[in-house]
């Protein structure tokens, strides 16, 4: 049983590890807009942010803010990405929010994209992964470490369904469910509310706990909120409501 946890935690850690060195060179018949702003990866690490000009049989001309006409070699090129407005800000490229899914351990009613995935590591001793399965359900799992050299390591999994409701707006409905080997399981059925861009934002969850095969008659609270004050540095809270008893409950 044991082995079959630390092979488990083995491939966990593996999703995380980049296996390519190898640099794809971009097609040199890549439809570009002399409108559209873009990012240009190159093979040496660096990013370039600018506006197509034109191009020839071996390079691309770019205009960037820094430099009018800028060639660069189709060889040169990793990858060419679309941006919209909002990752420009004075002219400095702000790379889009990558996890607008979860706060430091609640979800938000935001899914993961078809094909997205990631790894999160929480007070070192949590580790999961997520991946979206739709553009509107997503699944993940996960191991508490410390627990799995006992031998009842603690599994959670983290399905989760949403879907927009508006602009700047989606709800959703999920699970999470706390498993022991041999000692059963628990968790939480929960709704959620969020309200906001994956920049800044909002999010209130209503959640019944079970175990036993039975429910909680009072439920949990959960409101969250994110926003992002600079390029590097996003402000976070997670506050929690939980019920004692069916008349007493506390928060932090």
């Amino acid at each position: 049983m044991k082995m079959k946890f630390v092979l488990f935690l083995f491939l966990l850690f593996g999703l995380t590890l980049s296996s390519s060195g190898v640099h794809a060179q971009v097609n040199k018949n890549i439809i570009l807009d002399t409108s559209v702003t873009y990012l240009i990866k190159l093979t040496d690490k660096s990013e370039l942010v600018g506006h197509y000009v034109e191009r020839t049989s071996d390079y691309l001309v770019f205009r960037t803010p820094a430099v009018s006409r800028l060639q660069i070699a189709f060889d040169q090129i990793v990858s060419i990405q679309e941006l919209s407005a909002s990752n420009i800000k004075g002219n400095v490229y702000w790379s889009p929010n990558p996890r607008p899914t979860n706060y430091f351990f609640w979800p938000s009613a935001i899914n993961l994209k078809k094909g997205e995935g990631y790894f999160q590591n929480n007070m070192l001793f949590l580790n999961s992964v997520h991946y979206g399965v739709t553009d509107n359900i997503s699944i993940g799992g996960g191991l508490e470490f410390i627990s799995l050299f006992s031998g009842t390591p603690i599994l959670f999994f983290t399905p989760k369904v949403t879907f927009p409701a508006g602009k700047n707006f989606h709800a959703g409905a999920g699970v999470l469910l706390v498993t022991i080997p041999e000692e059963g399981s628990g968790g939480f059925l929960y709704g959620s509310a969020t309200a906001g861009s994956i920049e800044h934002n909002v999010s209130g969850s209503l959640g019944f706990g079970f175990a036993g095969g039975e429910f909680a008659s009072t439920p949990l609270i959960n409101i969250s909120g994110m926003t992002r004050v600079s390029r590097k540095l996003m402000l976070m809270s997670e506050n929690w409501i939980l019920p004692l008893s069916d008349e007493t409950f506390t928060a932090f």
